[in-house]
């Protein structure tokens, strides 16, 4: 399979040093060790369920910083495989009793990806799957969440979207850490960020092709 190559070289020890990856990733798996030893002194079974709630939601959260760890050090990462598993992980972190989410990744014409691709667009996922969870669907029981991948029109583009209340202006114009972060992304890969509120909210991530 062709591989897609990138000039952006620093691109992962820019936006976030694998040395500080790994010490999240290390201390999320502590905090779940320590849960579970709570889980084990308590008798009563509410409480219990409870903590095992909390500890499954830390594991899942470990489990998307570990794809993310991955992408930064595989020299040509599958994304699709990777954002399919981000986003089972933070669903199954995000997960709120009595609501229902739909999740699905498409991804078309998309080769591997070498790190200093991959990672950047990872953690940019990670962002806006995790903004739409937590914030698309507060008044709602149900909806959907879709993220596409793929090369076409010269572009690579990264699509998160989502059938909730949709982003407010207020939102748009604050500089949230979110979508700073992914709008920084796109600047030092020298492409741009795409907002489309017509139904929910929907981010693009678009690039230029990178020979």
């Amino acid at each position: 399979m062709e591989v897609l190559t990138s000039d952006a070289d620093t691109m992962t020890a820019t936006l976030l040093p694998g040395a500080v990856h790994h010490a999240a990733l290390g201390g999320m798996v502590s905090l779940a060790k320590s849960l579970e030893a709570e889980i084990r002194a308590i008798r009563d079974p509410v409480a219990r369920a409870a903590l095992d709630g909390a500890r499954s939601r830390v594991v899942a959260l470990a489990q998307a910083q570990r794809v993310l760890a991955d992408l930064g050090e595989t020299c040509a990462a599958d994304l699709g495989t990777a954002l399919r598993e981000l986003g089972s992980a933070l669903l199954l972190a995000h997960q709120v009793d009595g609501r229902s989410l739909r999740f699905e990744v498409r991804c078309w014409g998309v080769p591997l990806l070498p790190r200093s691709l991959a990672f950047p667009l990872g953690l940019a996922a990670n962002e806006l799957i995790g903004n739409a969870l937590r914030y698309a669907f507060r008044r709602r029981s149900s909806g959907r969440i879709e993220v596409d991948l793929r090369c076409a029109g010269g572009r690579l583009v990264l699509c998160v979207a989502d059938d909730g209340e949709g982003i407010s202006d207020r939102t748009l114009s604050s500089g949230s850490t979110g979508l700073w972060l992914v709008r920084a992304i796109a600047g030092q890969l020298g492409g741009h960020v795409d907002v489309d509120r017509r139904e929910g909210t929907a981010i693009s991530l678009v690039l230029p092709h990178l020979p």
